[in-house]
């Protein structure tokens, strides 16, 4: 852990040192989660919150690097039994502008599980099921507005198993989260 933190120190020091922009900002949430897999069924989407931190590193008019530090709630129902997974989310992302108010974005996201709130039972605790660390892929739509308000839309998964105790597919991920935000960036 002390490793990726000073790459991301680093990157982002090195972001802001080249950059021709570099913006704060914060954001906020609804989360659409799931958790999926051959042994996980009968489950309902949970709806959750995420929250945090960003900085956008402007490498051109359109072109930036976005990394960002959220904390994030995933997780999945059932009839009888939901679990809640507290995640520190790291994504880093590519931002590119298409035209003066949408941009794509895209890029890998480490997270980090902080925590789990189970209620109900299954036979096993939860938390000794899930890994402590989750390899991702994130990307998504934005409307970005003058005033420095955002809109946006973003699908991330996991790259392979959340579990501990089974192996999964990568093109069947057991873990999908489709967030939709609101953010703030520092004004021109």
């Amino acid at each position: 852990m002390k490793k990726l933190t000073t790459f991301l120190l680093v990157l982002i020091s090195a972001g802001q040192l080249y950059s021709q922009d570099a913006k704060f900002g914060v954001k906020g949430g609804l989360n659409y989660a799931y958790i999926h897999g051959s042994d996980v069924t009968d489950v309902n989407p949970s709806f959750t919150y995420h929250a945090g931190a960003l900085l956008k590193i402007g490498f051109t008019d359109f072109v930036a690097l976005q990394p960002e530090f959220l904390f994030s709630v995933k997780g999945t129902d059932a009839d009888n039994y939901s679990v809640d997974l507290n995640y520190l989310d790291l994504p880093i992302l590519l931002k590119v502008k298409l035209g003066d108010l949408f941009s794509l974005h895209a890029g890998p996201q480490l997270s980090y599980l902080l925590s789990t709130n189970e209620d109900g039972s299954i036979g096993v605790k939860f938390e000794e099921q899930i890994k402590n660390f989750d390899l991702g892929v994130a990307g998504g739509l934005e409307l970005e507005m003058e005033s420095g308000l955002s809109i946006g839309a973003r699908y991330s998964f996991s790259v392979e198993s959340i579990g501990t105790d089974y192996d999964q597919e990568i093109v069947d991920p057991n873990d999908a989260t489709k967030k939709i935000s609101q953010k703030v960036e520092t004004p021109d």
